[in-house]
């Protein structure tokens, strides 16, 4: 009787590390969704799918409106006027940062000068 309760113990710490891979086996498992769970999932998927088609193409469907070529060209025109204006005023600020940052107080960078003051965006 002594050796078998001797090989039982023996047995144990064996089996205990197998109890601990077959339950990570049977967790993992568990976490795996069942194939009628994803079936029920992609059904309403399916319908929410269509029913944001339909709103979409009512959407499309009412508000076909035609740009003439005048507010095209308009628009255009517009959008080269501010991209003229951005550049001009990107290279004022460039140029202002430069004679701002030539007289620097000693001991302080361009990069401090810049977030002190609360500057947004990159260092020119």
């Amino acid at each position: 009787m002594d050796e078998e309760i001797e090989s039982l113990q023996e047995q144990l710490p064996c089996l205990k590390e197998n109890e601990k891979k077959i339950q990570g086996e049977l967790n993992s498992l568990k976490a795996i969704p069942l194939l009628s769970e994803l079936r029920l999932e992609i059904g309403k998927l399916d319908d929410e799918k269509k029913s944001l088609a339909a709103r979409l193409a009512k959407v499309h469907g009412d508000n076909s409106t035609e740009v003439s070529l005048q507010e095209k060209e308009s628009v255009r025109k517009d959008w080269k006027m501010w991209q003229n204006q951005r550049r001009a005023r990107a290279k004022i600020c460039r140029d202002f940062w430069r004679k701002c940052s030539e007289t620097l107080p000693e001991g302080v960078t361009g990069e401090e000068l810049w977030e002190s003051l609360g500057l947004e965006g990159t260092l020119m």
